[in-house]
């Protein structure tokens, strides 16, 4: 399947939910509802054979007696009943059938799933799932999933999702909008009895809205196809970042009960995705907040980082970090430290990692630290800068609002990227997430996710430098 040919599946204009009811207990009744309250105003058809109407629309007994053409059809009904809703898709000529339906190979039951694929693939149509949570398209106001990450309110943005566990991705969805990062699209595959994460990441490759792809694997199906699609997205510079799960024993067997992904050797992979550019990383939240980072800000073009700071102990903590992640602390030049030590209190030290002493009190306070941030960003030494604070209230808001005013005069003139991290309270920190969201900065709870973003961005410049080389 050519990328292009996912496009009625992300962008579908007819929709039918089998299982639609009014039970918000059920896949199939919070489909509706969120496709009613978030969706684009797509034509809609609840199928229900023993309703007349679900939640406003007409209802139809099978999806044969639907009187328009259907893009997509979601089903949300018992495993048994599936491959009867399938044969109805390919006599009503569905171009992609979603079934969240579990039951199938992830606890053994292949051949009552390779049965649904090859009823599909003779007339044509396309399986996502089963064993899935299906999609969302923030860029095109899609809701084909009924996750209850959808309670959060959704936020658009550059970063695409594809997982293979349909619960911990939502969970991940729900937690980019939380931290007010947004997405493009969300990708739940399931099984990949038909459609693997392959397909869709050659997709997000070929789509303007997506400037990052993130990946949550079990396993990959298809070598040649994923190596493919990999080897596109480092042509066309747009970075992917992988959680893989199996490095273990009892995880290998655990990714196989759960959707009967095949795994391998883990230093197979490891050793793939080091020849693709793949960003392994270990946790969701480095996941999330190398994301962040990607999609927000230019690459760096080296690993020297110059950090500020209202606290000593980050500054000792930072250059730790930055030992084990391959970063560099920067030597700044001293036409640097003169500026540096111009915007100090008296009784601190001008250096990198910088120690400001203190804000509270500070005659300075509101301009400081963005004027540090332009003073070191300028430093021809300089690839990345790590600025903070620790404070909450009032005089932080003001602070920030100086700080990203100064970050954007960063932008224009250096293209230098910007990591921002703020230790506090957690009502300042929510205020700021909002703040720091409009302006695309990523903003981090603790020094170390900061730095630990700068290092997956130096990762990836670095790799695209040796491969001009």
């Amino acid at each position: 399947m050519q990328a292009h040919e996912l496009s009625n599946l992300f962008d579908p204009k007819t929709i039918a939910v089998v299982g639609a009811s009014s039970d918000l207990t059920k896949p199939g009744a919070r489909l509706m509802a969120y496709c009613l309250k978030l969706g684009a105003p797509v034509k809609l058809f609840p199928i229900n054979p023993n309703r007349p109407e679900v939640m406003g629309k007409k209802a139809f007994s099978r999806v044969t007696e639907v009187p328009d053409d259907i893009d997509v059809v979601c089903v949300a009904v018992p495993r048994q009943a599936v491959q009867t809703v399938v044969e109805d898709c390919v006599t009503k000529k569905a171009k992609f059938i979603v079934v969240f339906s579990a039951g199938f190979s992830e606890i053994g039951n292949r051949e009552q799933q390779t049965k649904l694929v090859q009823t599909a693939k003779n007339a044509g149509c396309r399986i996502m799932g089963p064993n899935c949570q299906g999609l969302i398209s923030t860029v095109n106001n899609v809701i084909l999933s009924y996750h209850s990450c959808l309670d959060t309110t959704p936020v658009r943005g550059k970063i695409a999702l594809v997982t293979q566990s349909g619960a911990l991705g939502g969970y991940l969805t729900g937690a980019f909008w939380e931290r007010k990062i947004g997405i493009s699209h969300f990708v739940s595959t399931g099984n990949e009895s038909d459609l693997e994460v392959s397909e869709f990441v050659k997709f997000l490759v070929t789509d303007s809205n997506t400037k990052v792809i993130t990946l949550f694997l079990e396993g990959i199906r298809n070598g040649p196809k994923f190596r493919q699609a990999a080897e596109e997205a480092v042509r066309a510079k747009k970075p992917i970042i992988v959680v893989k799960t199996g490095k273990s024993e009892k995880g290998r067997q655990s990714a196989l009960t759960h959707t009967g992904a095949m795994t391998g050797s883990d230093k197979v992979y490891d050793a793939l995705f080091k020849q693709l550019g793949i960003l392994r990383v270990k946790t969701m939240e480095e996941l999330i907040e190398g994301a962040a980072a990607l999609a927000s800000q230019p690459l760096p073009t080296g690993n020297r980082i110059a950090f500020i700071s209202p606290s000593g102990a980050a500054c000792s903590l930072v250059s730790d970090v930055c030992d084990d992640l391959g970063l560099k602390v920067a030597d700044l030049s001293g036409k640097t430290l003169a500026r540096v030590k111009s915007l100090l209190p008296e009784m601190a030290v001008a250096k990198n990692p910088l120690d400001v002493v203190y804000v509270y009190g500070n005659p300075n306070a509101r301009t400081m630290i963005g004027d540090l941030i332009e003073a070191m960003a300028t430093d021809p030494n300089v690839d990345m800068v790590i600025p903070g604070l620790t404070i909450g209230g009032t005089v932080a808001n003001e602070v920030a609002a100086y700080c990203l005013e100064s970050i954007r005069k960063v932008r224009e003139k250096t293209s230098k990227p910007v990591l921002f991290w703020w230790a506090t309270d957690r009502d300042s920190f929510a205020r700021a997430e909002s703040l720091f969201s409009k302006n695309e900065v990523p903003l981090y709870t603790t020094p170390e996710r900061a730095v630990t973003a700068a290092a997956i961005m130096f990762e990836y410049a670095d790799y695209l430098q040796r491969r001009t080389k």
